[in-house]
């Protein structure tokens, strides 16, 4: 799994864990699938009854990371398009997922 993204089960809560708290636990976009991936461990983990969302550090999440953001802008138009339709197809995904997982989404904020 990606550095700077965590999983673990205490009981029945699944706590998945934003741990780059040097960059105030920015989004990096091979969370997404791993993310993806987390939820579905969970929904086919029948004493898991709660999933928690929380970050590490000062903040909980401070939006993309903009290192990934320029990087980006360095490639040409078309891979710009590329990547950025991949990561927006990752993010609605994601947000399918967490709305139809079945358990309740906390986030300690």
């Amino acid at each position: 799994m990606p550095d700077g993204l965590l999983l673990e089960k205490t009981g029945s809560i699944a706590s998945i864990t934003f741990d780059r708290p040097d960059k105030a636990n920015t989004l990096d976009v091979t969370w997404l699938g791993a993310m993806q991936e987390y939820l579905q461990a969970t929904a086919d983990d029948a004493s898991v009854r709660v999933v928690l969302l929380r970050g590490n550090g000062k903040h909980f999440r401070a939006g993309g990371d903009l290192q990934f953001l320029g990087q980006l802008a360095l490639q040409g138009p078309d891979e710009r398009t590329a990547a950025a339709s991949s990561a927006i197809q990752a993010c609605n995904s994601l947000e399918y997922s967490m709305r139809n997982l079945g358990k309740p989404i906390v986030a300690s904020v």
